[in-house]
């Protein structure tokens, strides 16, 4: 994480009416909504699969059916965003994706609780078109991948 008091560059979405941030830096590529996916037996409903990207085998997560109990919808801006935490490859499907902003992060506050899921841990950022949720990579991720992202970067 930066030093708040600076630019940084961010990738907004949205959850519901909740309008959401990742940092650019944890963004490694935005594909298509429509990339074939390998569907996996049995999987949870928030996994939709895995695809290969850059001869890594990559588990692509729906985030709506994650943390909001619906599956992802199928609009213009749904993207298939690509993040590394803990450079570990994850797929995120996003609703709302509106594109790359520049935002000061002197005006950014910490919250305890998110009102997305009332469990995630986040920062707020007071700007322009209202309050945004600065969210990280691993707030996104069900408890299953992200313990397994955490032990693969302890290997």
């Amino acid at each position: 994480m930066s030093d708040a008091g600076s630019e940084q560059l961010f990738l907004s979405f949205s959850l519901d009416r909740e309008r959401c941030l990742l940092e650019a830096c944890a963004v490694v590529e935005v594909l298509a909504q429509d990339t074939p996916l390998d569907r996996l037996p049995g999987a949870p409903r928030w996994l939709l699969g895995t695809f290969s990207h850059r001869g890594r085998l990559v588990p692509v997560v729906d985030v709506a059916s994650h943390l909001l109990g619906r599956e992802t919808l199928k609009r213009r801006d749904t993207r298939l965003v690509v993040v590394e935490p803990m450079d570990v490859a994850v797929g995120l499907m996003l609703e709302g994706v509106s594109g790359l902003i520049r935002l000061d992060t002197s005006c950014c506050h910490e919250l305890a609780s998110v009102a997305i899921t009332g469990a995630l841990s986040g920062r707020v950022i007071d700007a322009e078109p209202g309050l945004l949720r600065w969210l990280e990579p691993h707030h996104l991720l069900p408890a299953a991948i992200a313990a397994g992202i955490g032990e693969g970067a302890t290997r």
